[in-house]
């Protein structure tokens, strides 16, 4: 519930002026079944409320009018406030509360879902490293990137890769790569091994072989 995590009754009454009482309760409790710290959880509800309201005053009148064109158009509201030389990711959640909220409003069937080109498999293993490691949004979203250029490269069947196929995009990829972007390469890499190997109702069997291939030489020192 929302007063689990504010506690302070005139913020709770704003909030709830905002966004209707009962569905902040179950965004709080969908945050909390994802494994979200209550610092976050409660940074959310902050932030979800003031993108509502923003919403409200820029003509999406009600919840199931929170599509991704709006989302866009609050993120470059945000960008706009932070200044184009301060990241999306501020201190403060306001892009990525945004973000859960509408997410949270496209799982209660609120917000019909829309196309994506993410690959569904890429979409699993994020929801699996935020369920299982407690990995952020932040992190997510670069492993994203490197996952959907692998399944493009190699295909949405990992059952079908190759120990070989895996070392030489992991070589190419990070070939291309800057220094700061090696290591969040890496992690996504051999987190989504853990990921077919735990979970094969998903993905199938493990990735043939490579449990007995030799690793690239990882260039992170």
């Amino acid at each position: 519930m929302l007063s689990d995590y504010i506690f302070d009754r005139r913020s709770l009454l704003r909030m709830q002026d905002v966004i209707p009482a009962a569905r902040l309760d179950e965004f709080t409790d969908w945050l909390a079944s994802l494994r979200y710290s209550p610092e976050t959880i409660r940074s959310y509800a902050f932030t979800a409320t003031r993108f509502v309201s923003w919403a409200c005053s820029n003509g999406y009148r009600e919840l199931s009018g929170l599509n991704r064109s709006c989302l866009i158009a609050y993120r470059r509201e945000v960008v706009r406030l932070c200044g184009q030389t301060k990241r999306v990711r501020d201190s403060g959640n306001h892009y990525c509360g945004a973000r859960r909220f509408v997410r949270f409003l496209r799982n209660c069937g609120v917000i019909p879902e829309e196309p994506s080109d993410v690959p569904s498999l890429v979409t699993r293993f994020c929801e699996w490293m935020r369920k299982q490691r407690g990995t952020r949004d932040s992190t997510l979203t670069t492993y994203q990137h490197v996952l959907c250029r692998l399944v493009k490269e190699l295909g949405s069947e990992p059952r079908r890769y190759t120990a070989q196929q895996l070392r030489a995009f992991l070589l190419k990829d990070s070939a291309t790569a800057r220094p700061t972007q090696l290591r969040p390469q890496y992690g996504c890499f051999f987190g989504s091994l853990s990921f077919t190997a735990n979970a094969p109702k998903d993905c199938g069997t493990p990735f043939p072989g490579w449990q007995n291939g030799a690793n690239p030489p990882c260039p992170v020192t």
